[in-house]
C-alpha cells in the first residue's frame, strides 16, 4: 500500500472512531423489508431508526451529506449482517450460557462487582418477554460480532518502522487556518438576550467540582494481600506528598505507568451523585488546591486533587450566547450562512487574502489571528498530546467537540481535511455542528518526537486495533462482493438521491 493509501485508510479509521458511526441493529420489526442480504430481510424500521439517530448526532445536513449518510448506514447494516451470517456458518454464534453471563454481568452487577441475583430474577419476571428478548438479542449480537472479529483478526504483526510511520501519520501536527461562518450569527442580539431572560432555569449550573485523581487499582474479588499492597502504594504516595512532592509530579508519573495497576485521570466538572458515594462525599467537602486523604472505593484507593468547586449559579450570558443562537437558528439562518461563505469562497478564488477575509468575516476567537488555530491533531487531541489546554479549548469551540476526559475530538470533516489537503491549498466548503468552514493547511509535521516513547504502549495497542479494524473491514468487503443483496425500490432511490 502506498503512503497516501495508508493515510486514506488511517483517516477513515480515525474519523469512523470519533464520529461514532457504528450501526446498532436492535429490536424487531413487522414492516416490509428494506433490503435482503443472502435472503435475510432487513426492515425499514431498522434502517430508519439508525438513520434518524445519525441525523440527530450530525445536525443539519446538506442533501449530498444526507445521501452519503444513508449509503453509509446501508453499508454498515450489510457488513454487520454478513458478519453475523458468517459467524453462524462457522459455529461462532453466542451460546445461551454466554448470553446469560453477559446479561448478568452488564445489567445486574452491584457497585462492588457482585451479581445481584434478586434484581435479575425480578427483572426476568416483571419485564415483558419482548423487551427481555430485545436485551438478549442485543447482547447476543454483540457477543457474536466480537467472536467473529477476534477469529478473523488474530494474526496481526507489524514492524517498528510501520509503528513509527503510523505515529507520524496518526499524530501528525497540521497547522490549521480556517474561516467559520455560524448560522447562529444571523440571530439578532436582542432575540438571543430575550431567550436568556425568558428561560433562566435553562442556564442554571448545579454545585459542581472538577479535578484529577490517582487510582491505585484493585481487581474484583481481590485477595487480602492484593488489597494490602494497593493500600501500601497509596500510603507511600501520600507520604511523598506530605514530604513536599507535588501532586503534578505524582500525577505525571502515574500517567506514564505501564503496569495497569495505577490510573491517573482528569475529572471534568461533575455534580453530586455522579461519582460513587465514598468519592462523592470527599469531593464536595474537601478544600480545593491540596491533595486529599486516601479515598477507598470498590475500584481501589484514590488520592484526589480538586482544582475548583462551584456553588449553584446561573451561567453568564456571554458564555451561553453562542449556544442560544445555535439553538434558535433554523433553515433561514442556515441558508444565509451558506450564501455568505459561498461569497467568501469566490473572493478567495479571485485572489483575495485568506487571512484578511478571516479577520473580516470569520466567527470565533481565531478571527483576530486571521483564522489561525495552531497545530491540530486529527481525531482526538488529549491534554497529554496537546499540553496547551487554553488553545485546546479554543480549538474545540471552533472545529471540534469536548470529550469526557477534557480531550477535544476534531469534527470528522475537519479531520478529513487534515489528512487530504495539500499544504497551502484551500478546502471546499465543509460543514460541522459549528457551521460552515473553509480550511487551509499551512504546514504539516510528524508526531512530536518527545512524546513518542511516552506513548509506546498506547501506540502499539492503538495500531494493532487499527490493523484489526482494517483487516475486518476488508474481510467484510470481500463478503459483500460475493453476497446476494436485493434493495427495495425506495432504498435504491434514496441511495441515488432521487
Amino acid at each position: 500500500m502506498t503512503k497516501w493509501g495508508v493515510i486514506a485508510v488511517i483517516a477513515a479509521f480515525i474519523i469512523t472512531i470519533f464520529a461514532d458511526w457504528g450501526a446498532q441493529m436492535t429490536g424487531f420489526s413487522q414492516s416490509t423489508y428494506a433490503l435482503k442480504i443472502n435472503g435475510e430481510e432487513v426492515s425499514y424500521d431498522v434502517v430508519d431508526r439508525i438513520v434518524q439517530d445519525r441525523v440527530q448526532k450530525a445536525g443539519v445536513l446538506t442533501d449530498s451529506a444526507q445521501r452519503d449518510l444513508y449509503r453509509n448506514v446501508i453499508d454498515e447494516i450489510i457488513y454487520e449482517k454478513l458478519a453475523m451470517q458468517e459467524a453462524k456458518r462457522l459455529s461462532l454464534s453466542a451460546t445461551d450460557d454466554e448470553i446469560y453471563r453477559q446479561t448478568r454481568d452488564r445489567l445486574f452487577r452491584t457497585e462492588d462487582g457482585t451479581f445481584d441475583k434478586g434484581r435479575y430474577d425480578r427483572a426476568r419476571r416483571d419485564l415483558p418477554s419482548a423487551q427481555w428478548m430485545q436485551y438478549e438479542k442485543m447482547i447476543g449480537d454483540d457477543i457474536t460480532l466480537t467472536k467473529i472479529f477476534l477469529a478473523t483478526t488474530s494474526a496481526i504483526v507489524f514492524t517498528p518502522q510501520e509503528l513509527d510511520d503510523y505515529y507520524n501519520l496518526r499524530y501528525q501536527r497540521a497547522g490549521l487556518r480556517h474561516i467559520l461562518i455560524r448560522p447562529g450569527d444571523f440571530i439578532p442580539e436582542y432575540q438571543a438576550m430575550a431567550f436568556y431572560e425568558a428561560f433562566p432555569d435553562s442556564f442554571m449550573i448545579p454545585e459542581r467540582v472538577k479535578g484529577r485523581h490517582i487510582l491505585f487499582r484493585i481487581p474484583q474479588n481481590a485477595q487480602a494481600d492484593v488489597l494490602t499492597d494497593a493500600r501500601a502504594r497509596a500510603e507511600f504516595a501520600l507520604v511523598r506528598l506530605q514530604g513536599g512532592a507535588s501532586f503534578e509530579k505524582l500525577y505525571a508519573d502515574a500517567k506514564n505507568d505501564t503496569s495497569n495497576m495505577i490510573l491517573a485521570e482528569e475529572l471534568d466538572w461533575f455534580t453530586r451523585g455522579q461519582m460513587v458515594p465514598a468519592f462523592d462525599s470527599v469531593a464536595f467537602s474537601y478544600p480545593t488546591g491540596r491533595p486529599s486523604p486516601i479515598i477507598q472505593t470498590q475500584f481501589g484507593f484514590h488520592i484526589a486533587f480538586f482544582d475548583a468547586h462551584e456553588m449553584p449559579h446561573r451561567e453568564s450570558y456571554d458564555k451561553v450566547s453562542e449556544s442560544i443562537r445555535a439553538r434558535l437558528s433554523g433553515e433561514s439562518e442556515l441558508q444565509q450562512a451558506r450564501a455568505h461563505i459561498e461569497e467568501i469562497q469566490k473572493r478567495i478564488q479571485g485572489g483575495e487574502s485568506f487571512e484578511a477575509l478571516a479577520r473580516q468575516f470569520s466567527s470565533g476567537a481565531s478571527k483576530a489571528s486571521g483564522g489561525w488555530l495552531g497545530d491540530v491533531i486529527p481525531g482526538e487531541m488529549t491534554p497529554e498530546l496537546y499540553p496547551d489546554t487554553g488553545s485546546l479549548e479554543r480549538i474545540g469551540k471552533e472545529v471540534g467537540d469536548l470529550g469526557q476526559g477534557g480531550e477535544i475530538v476534531l469534527h470528522p470533516a475537519i479531520s478529513r481535511a487534515v489528512f487530504d489537503l495539500e499544504v497551502g491549498k484551500t478546502s471546499d466548503i465543509l460543514m460541522s455542528r459549528h457551521g460552515y468552514h473553509i480550511v487551509r493547511i499551512e504546514r504539516r509535521r510528524g508526531g512530536d518526537p518527545d512524546l513518542r516513547e511516552q506513548f509506546q504502549t498506547k501506540l502499539e495497542r492503538e495500531y494493532r486495533g487499527f490493523l484489526k479494524q482494517q483487516l475486518f473491514r476488508d474481510w467484510q468487503v470481500s463478503l459483500k462482493a460475493g453476497a446476494d443483496i436485493e434493495y427495495s425500490a425506495s432504498v435504491e432511490s434514496r441511495m441515488k438521491g432521487i
